[in-house]
């Protein structure tokens, strides 16, 4: 895993994920991107990278097969196209570059399986929770 700081744009959007993608997307590429719209299985964040970005309480993908967290993480590492992670810190200052086995290892730690909300069907989705102290602590001890 690789730490690096990120380099600070001006906020476009409220929501701290599409703003944690463009941070990402600008550190790592140089440009200012739109927050995409890319299915899991059919592209990435960063294409360039192949990675996906990530932040605080990110649902892994809404389009996964399974209804248990173990069937989900299974199609997810299955069939996504990205060969890394970013997660972006909450105080959007910071990302964290994982391969795709220090992802699984992540996500397997700091995420359960939800429900969507109804307005989105209902269904069985694996979410990361907020960024805990120990959150932080277990990504600065593998950096």
């Amino acid at each position: 895993m690789k730490v690096i700081k990120l380099k600070p744009i001006k906020r476009q959007y409220k929501n701290n994920g599409q703003h944690a993608e463009q941070l990402a997307n600008y550190t790592l590429t140089g440009q200012v991107r739109k927050a995409d719209r890319i299915a899991f299985d059919k592209g990435s964040d960063i294409p360039e990278l192949e990675a996906s970005v990530k932040s605080a309480r990110f649902t892994l993908a809404s389009t996964l097969e399974g209804e248990t967290f173990k069937e989900q993480l299974k199609d997810y590492f299955t069939r996504t196209a990205s060969k890394m992670a970013i997660y972006v810190s909450l105080e959007l200052e910071t990302a964290f570059l994982m391969d795709m086995e220090e992802f699984r290892t992540f996500v397997e730690t700091f995420c359960k399986l939800q429900r969507s909300s109804s307005k989105n069907g209902g269904k069985p989705i694996i979410r990361m929770g907020t960024e805990t102290k120990k959150v932080k602590e277990w990504l600065l001890e593998r950096a």
